[in-house]
Formats: structure tokens, C-alpha cells, sequence
């Protein structure tokens, strides 16, 4: 009996582990899967467009030269651009609301 309840304890603590990381690895797999539809979309425009969206152009009212590196950063300005190539914009899995 005392094996028996070893060779659990050893099973158990194999699994534990892995089981505790699915999540993780859930999120990360929809985030792979999310960028390659923003990467499919982003084709799409420029086979369609002859150039890739940029932040500026989407929304010209929120740049100026100061703001060059954050407005290109911010996904918020260039996403717009991508709506009838996206069904919906993706969201980080972790921080879904």
C-alpha cells in the first residue's frame, strides 16, 4: 500500500506543474495567434494600399515630431486604419476586461 501511495505522490507531483502553467501558456498562444491575424491584416492593407498604415496619417491630429516614437508605439492610432481587415482589434488575454 505504502508503494502505491508513493508512485501517487511521484505522479502527482510530475503533474502539478504543468498543470499550474497551462494558463500561461494559453495566453501566450492566443497572443501568437493575435499577432499573426494583425500581421495577415497589415498585408492585406499594403497589398491593397502599395504602403503599411502609419500613426500619423491615421491620426493626424494627435502627432507632431515630438511625439514621432510614442505615436508609432501606440497601436491605438494605426488600429483604426486596419477595421476592414480585422473583425475585432485583439486584446491582451491577461488583461481582458
Amino acid at each position: 500500500m505504502l508503494i502505491v501511495i508513493v508512485i501517487i505522490g511521484i505522479l502527482a507531483a510530475a503533474l502539478v506543474p504543468r498543470l499550474i502553467d497551462v494558463q500561461g501558456r494559453a495566453r501566450d498562444t492566443k497572443r501568437k495567434a493575435d499577432m499573426k491575424t494583425i500581421i495577415s491584416a497589415l498585408e492585406m492593407y499594403m497589398l491593397d494600399n502599395s504602403s503599411y498604415p502609419s500613426a500619423h496619417a491615421a491620426n493626424p491630429n494627435t502627432y507632431n515630431g515630438s511625439q514621432r516614437r510614442s505615436s508609432i508605439m501606440d497601436s491605438t492610432l494605426w488600429f483604426p486604419t486596419l477595421d476592414t481587415y480585422l473583425s475585432s482589434i485583439p486584446k491582451d488575454p491577461l488583461n481582458v476586461t
